[in-house]
């Protein structure tokens, strides 16, 4: 082993393997369904097949992932009530953290909002459904990050698996309309306005929960 160098522990990977799987179901890139071969995913991993197997039993225990006795693993189906229901629980809480944002938005959290503003408005963002899903992650994050509750951001991050599964397979005829309501969410935060925040954040959740219908 080279100087400097270190070999990944078993967990690291089984880390780094569930982390990239539950990323590729949330996004859409592994829909309900999709095979998952324990033998194809550690080849093109570049790991052996004990992180995988790991890997796949962790998103069993949450419900991404289905494993039957001599048919393998796939990737768990969604249950449209399940994410209607979601998205009614996130349309509760998210409005709220939006206001809150608006209201105690420091320097740092308010520069990083620009940044993803930029993003948003960037052409190159439509080519990449992995990296639009991660910057709609990022937003609706930060907005909960700088409502100051932490707990209500792992709550949401849990709800998200849910509605973000089915809505990827909508996501592309709907991709400007979306664009554009982040945006007006964001300026309304970054400007100060709470009110406007928070209405505007109600309404692209509830026009998002509507588009799946």
């Amino acid at each position: 082993m080279e100087q400097g160098k270190t070999t990944p522990t078993t967990s690291s990977l089984v880390e780094d393997v569930y982390t990239h799987l539950k990323e590729e179901i949330a996004s859409g890139q592994l829909p309900p369904g999709a095979p998952l071969s324990e033998l194809d995913l550690a080849e093109s991993l570049g790991v052996s097949r004990t992180p995988v197997r790991e890997a796949l039993r962790r998103l069993q225990t949450e419900g991404l992932v289905d494993i039957q006795h001599g048919r393998g693993a796939q990737v768990s189906k969604v249950s449209f009530r399940d994410v209607v229901e979601a998205y009614e629980i996130r349309e509760l809480v998210e409005p709220s953290a939006a206001h809150l944002a608006a209201s105690h938005l420091d320097s740092e959290l308010r520069q990083r909002l620009r940044n993803v503003l930029d993003a948003l408005t960037a052409p190159s963002l439509t080519a990449d459904k992995l990296a639009r899903w991660h910057m709609d992650r990022r937003l609706h994050d930060l907005i909960l990050e700088a409502a100051g509750n932490e707990l209500l951001r792992s709550w949401v991050w849990d709800l998200r698996m849910r509605t973000d599964r089915a809505y990827a397979h909508v996501a592309d005829r709907r991709l400007e309309v979306s664009r554009q309501e982040h945006v007006g969410v964001v300026e309304a935060i970054l400007r100060g306005d709470a009110d406007a925040a928070e209405e505007l954040m109600r309404e692209h959740l509830a026009n998002t929960k509507a588009r799946l219908r």
